[in-house]
């Protein structure tokens, strides 16, 4: 369940101890199995918060992130953690960086070695060259330090380490961020000028290598639309009476509903709701698009990452009744339902072959539990 303030529309916000009490959805027609977990004795992990923007996401190789919030009463205050199975937790800070202040983080992607963070952010770093309005023509042009207020793209190290900083000039907003093959990225934005949804994959210095959004395969606007409608249904009194902003609104939070997860070597976007659609895309950017078939009173809501390429996506009946589905990758025809009485497929962040592994708080003490 992703969880953000978006072109002002509130989008409320969840916490892993909701999560920890949320029921577990059981459809009666579908071929189940069922999960046990040892919740005594797994593995401490150290969080800076109870609550969070959206669930844990890992990559198909464990590497692992979420969104957290800071003291929520007095005003949200987000922060960025990277964790991984053995209970290694670092928070990512980007206001840390050296001349880099006012930021606000994006989104995280994983990657092979630490993750890699989208942000917006105000620099006055000296790699930022300009030229001196007072160099005569006779002379090389002076460095100056420019304050540049803009996005970015940095990438830390497993132990939270800055590796690399790099400030995008994309020419549109972005707003999520995904890894895609072993060296690129996938960002999804929007463009104000033309009022209109941005998908490109970028290498990790944050040059465009592609518009995948122009090749026809992905979300269209429309399809943006047509979910956010969905989702503000009778509310949209939320959104602005004019029809520009009304345009910008609608787009910006259908594009932040789109859920991304890991899978084998690919990456998976998903459309959520009961007419959901999942885009599976290959390190080398094939796309294959698959429309789930979800079964009648569930909502597909986000994906859980895998090691072996096997599709599991969490799925609602209301809002505290959850379940796992896996479906068949070719004909999107669900093959099972996952069922754990034990922990709620909420808590669930992560499969590696057999074992899944997932978030259980004792107390105050959260920890890292897998199933039996």
């Amino acid at each position: 369940m992703k969880n953000q303030v978006m072109a002002g529309v509130l989008v409320a916000l969840a916490s892993l101890s909701w999560a920890q009490t949320t029921t577990s959805a059981s459809p009666t027609s579908l071929p189940t199995t069922k999960l046990e977990f040892a919740t005594t004795g797994g593995t401490a992990v150290t969080f800076p918060s109870k609550v969070m923007y959206r669930l844990p996401l890992c990559s198909s190789k464990g590497v692992c992130y979420a969104m957290f919030v800071l003291n929520p009463a007095t005003g949200p205050v987000p922060v960025a953690n990277s964790f991984d199975l053995s209970g290694q937790s670092h928070v990512i800070n980007p206001n840390t960086i050296d001349k880099m202040g006012s930021t606000q983080v994006l989104g995280l992607a994983p990657v092979e070695r630490g993750v890699a963070v989208l942000f917006h952010g105000v620099t006055s770093d000296d790699n930022v060259i300009g030229q001196s309005k007072t160099a005569k023509s006779d002379t090389q042009p002076s460095k100056v330090k420019v304050r540049v207020e803009g996005d970015f793209l940095a990438l830390y190290n497993p132990e939270g380490t800055l590796r690399s900083v790099h400030h995008l000039d994309l020419r549109f907003q972005p707003w999520q961020i995904a890894t895609l093959g072993s060296d690129q990225f996938m960002l999804l934005g929007f463009d104000k000028l033309n009022q209109r949804p941005v998908i490109v994959s970028v290498d990790t210095s944050g040059e465009i290598i592609r518009f995948l959004d122009q090749e026809g395969a992905l979300p269209s606007a429309d399809e943006y639309k047509s979910l956010i409608e969905k989702l503000v249904g009778k509310n949209r009194a939320m959104l602005s009476s004019d029809p520009a902003v009304q345009n910008v609104a609608t787009l910006s939070v259908g594009i932040s509903a789109l859920e991304f997860g890991y899978t084998g070597d690919r990456l998976l976007l998903l459309r959520p709701g009961t007419d959901a659609q999942l885009w599976s895309i290959s390190p080398g950017g094939a796309i294959q698009t698959v429309k789930l078939k979800i079964p009648h009173g569930l909502k597909a809501d986000s994906i859980l990452s895998t090691s072996d390429g096997s599709w599991l996506i969490r799925a609602f009946v209301s809002e505290d009744t959850a379940t796992l589905l896996e479906f068949d990758p070719e004909s999107g025809e669900v093959r099972r339902q996952i069922d754990s009485q034990t922990v709620p497929a909420t808590s669930i962040f992560y499969k590696k072959n057999d074992t899944y592994y997932a978030v259980w708080w004792n107390g105050d003490q959260s920890l890292i539990v897998k199933s039996k």
